[in-house]
Parts: structure tokens; sequence; C-alpha cells
């Protein structure tokens, strides 16, 4: 069953005043990156995209944050096209595409030629006037999630709250899932003699569900003040507590008039990620 299809229920959004465990809104934030990469189980250079994503996540492991768009196979699900619809007019790009806090580097939005990653030490070194913590916890086959976006000094533009859910580890069998591998005789890579396709490939950071509209929730201007805390609180259903322990909330903040992504954050279903 594709992780799309995995019984989550319809997202449901509300402001909420629950601070819960998480501190008062800090006077400075990490800087982080949102990935968010296009790919297929029928694309040969995805596993080689999918390494380049895990290496900067094993160098910067407290700041890149990654997510997964899957099209055109197994995994393909409702979000692809939400984000797609957004950012590419529906289209789907050259995979492997990546975008990064979607920034526009070289006259790219979604980075084609795998080199996405050479942007990430400047991206990482901008000082962020926000920051997010999120709780979360389950209650049954009940997820919920309260994110908190704090600011750390006067804004002001339209700004938009997203909050994905992602799966981390889909391995199926057959067609729509055993991974294309276009380094199988490349002896120089880690996919050498792995097989084309890579039968019960690991597929990561796997993007199941959008929770608020992909469009984002507007940030009122009432919280965009020195020490505003604003709040949404956002519920939604899962099949088993096995696909639950497999889930991370991701959000994000994003100016919606260049699109660009101030910054974000995650953490696992049923713990809680302060501010940092």
């Amino acid at each position: 069953m594709a992780p799309g299809s995995d019984g989550t229920g319809q997202r449901v959004t509300s402001t909420s005043n629950n601070n819960g465990n998480i501190g008062p809104v800090p006077s400075s934030f990490t800087q982080k990156v949102l990935i968010e990469s296009f790919t297929s189980a029928s694309n040969p250079n995805g596993p080689e995209n999918d390494l380049k994503i895990r290496n900067a996540i094993s160098t910067w492991p407290t700041q890149v944050i990654a997510t997964s768009f899957h099209v055109q196979d197994a995994m393909d699900g409702t979000p692809t096209h939400e984000v797609l619809s957004l950012v590419n007019g529906g289209s789907i790009p050259t995979l492997p595409g990546v975008m990064q806090n979607r920034l526009i580097y070289g006259g790219k939005l979604i980075n084609d030629d795998m080199t996405w990653d050479s942007n990430l030490p400047s991206s990482l070194a901008a000082t962020p006037n926000i920051g997010l913590a999120i709780q979360t916890s389950t209650n049954g086959y009940s997820v919920q999630a309260n994110v908190h976006v704090g600011f750390n000094s006067d804004q002001s533009g339209n700004w938009k709250l997203v909050t994905y859910v992602t799966r981390n580890n889909v391995i199926g069998t057959g067609q729509g899932y055993d991974q294309s591998n276009g380094s199988n005789t490349n002896p120089a890579s880690p996919f050498f003699s792995q097989g084309d396709p890579i039968p019960g490939y690991r597929h990561n950071f796997v993007a199941t569900k959008v929770l608020t509209p992909e469009g984002g929730t507007s940030i009122p201007a009432g919280f965009m003040t020195t020490g505003g805390h604003f709040i949404e609180s956002m519920n939604f259903d899962v099949r088993s507590a096995n696909i639950a322990a497999d889930l991370t909330v991701v959000a994000f903040v994003y100016d919606a008039t260049d699109n660009f992504i101030i910054n974000v954050q995650q953490v696992p279903v049923g713990t809680t990620q302060d501010w940092d």
C-alpha cells in the first residue's frame, strides 16, 4: 500500500493556545534548510541523489531536513501534486529535482543537475528571525501536532506556515518500489552491482500528507512581533502504531511573495522538539 494511502484522515487545523512544554520564545534561532526532492523509483539517478541527501544530513545532522516527493511510482500521492501545482505549474520536473529552501540558484528553483548541495553552506550561514517548535502525541490511531512559530524581531509580509508528514522507511516489492539504478555498472559507485532495479530499496523521507493547505496557513500580523508566538494544531489518523512510529512532522514558514523558506523544524511523531 502506498504511504499516501495509509489511512490518514482529513486534515483538521485550528488555532490553539496550548503551549504545553514548549518554552518561551528565545532571542535567537538556528538556521535550518529544507530539502524538497522530486524523484521516482523508475529514475536511474535516484539512488545517487538520495545518497547526496543522506550525506548532507550526516554533515549537518541538526540543520538539514529532507522531504521526498515521488512521481509515477507506488509512492506517488496527493502531496506531490499539491507541491508541484504551487511551485511548477503542476508539471513534473526533470528527475531528480531538488529545491533547497525554495531559493533560486543558477536561474532554477528546482535544481536538476545534482549540484544543489554546493549551496548548503551559504544557506546555513544565515541568521533567522523566526524559529519553530513542534509537539506531537498519539492516542490510538490518532496523531495530534501542535506547531509553534516564534519571532525574535518585528516582521511584516505575507508569511505562511506549511506542515508535512513524512514516512522514513518505505520498502515494497516489485514495480513501483524497486529502485532503478543507473550506477549498477559503475565500480566507483556505492550502488555498484546492487542490481538494476535494486530490490527492497529503502525509500526515506517520503511525503505522505500535507496537513495545512499546501499554500500554507497565513500567520496573522499580530503575531509577527518580537516575542510573538503563533500556534496551530492539527490532527490526522494512521492505520497502525507501526506506521505512526515511522512518521515525522515537518513544518516550515515561507514568504509567499517569493516562496523563500525562512526556517524549518521537524520531530518524530510521538515526541516534542522545543525551540533550537
